[in-house]
């Protein structure tokens, strides 16, 4: 078997996919460090869960007060919205 290089960045492979059709769960826990990792991480098979009736919760680990370029933003406001 002949090994194919590297594909450039955002190119697929040839052929079919190979995915897996997962059971959905009940319930789901998406655990992340940052407001918006889990939608950017696993935000598709969630969404995917959820219209099929699962329970997704989300824990992040962070409280959102980093992460924005507004250096007059109101930090106590950004931690609320997120």
């Amino acid at each position: 078997m002949s090994e194919r290089p590297p594909l450039p960045l955002g190119d697929l492979p040839p052929g079919p996919m190979a995915t897996r059709d997962l059971a959905v769960p009940s319930s789901a826990l998406a655990i992340v460090a940052h407001p918006d990792d889990a939608e950017f991480q696993c935000g598709g098979t969630l969404a995917k869960w959820a219209a099929a009736g699962c329970v997704v919760n989300h824990l992040v680990l962070t409280d959102g007060a980093k992460g924005t370029w507004d250096a007059r933003a109101d930090i106590g406001a950004l931690i609320d919205r997120r």
